[in-house]
């Protein structure tokens, strides 16, 4: 099952140490993305290792997704 986080928040979906399956939705002509789709299960941290965290989380170390 997956769910929308917004660009703007800062949970590990927008982060960039998140290892888990996510996507960019555009929308529009105008090539601007709205949210990040990502699946609730845990995944591999790069800033944190040998931890998993869900999508949905957020911590000190996060730093904003490369392809935001």
């Amino acid at each position: 099952m997956a769910f929308d986080i917004p660009i703007t928040h800062k949970k590990c979906a927008t982060c960039r140490w998140w290892g888990g399956a996510r996507e960019l939705v555009f929308i529009g002509n105008d090539p601007k993305f709205v949210r990040v789709p990502a699946m609730i299960d845990t995944a591999p941290c790069g800033a944190w290792p040998n931890k998993k965290f869900s999508s949905a989380m957020t911590c000190m170390r996060w730093s904003k997704w490369e392809k935001l």
